[in-house]
């Protein structure tokens, strides 16, 4: 994380970017399905809303 820090804010910035990118990449497969995609980015999406509120978690323990 030490590397992403400079380039983004706020964790948040680095999570959503993540998202974008994780999105992009399956964009470019070859079986591409759009609403696949769709449902699999809400899914991560929620997923990623999640964790900074887990105290169990790495972004509760370790300060951005």
């Amino acid at each position: 994380m030490e590397l992403t820090r400079p380039a983004y804010a706020l964790r948040e910035d680095f999570n959503r970017s993540f998202l974008v990118g994780r999105m992009f990449r399956q964009l470019d497969t070859e079986r591409f399905d759009q609403r696949k995609a769709e449902d699999d980015g809400e899914r991560r999406a929620s997923a990623a809303g999640h964790l900074p509120t887990r105290n169990d978690r790495p972004w509760r323990r370790r300060p951005w």
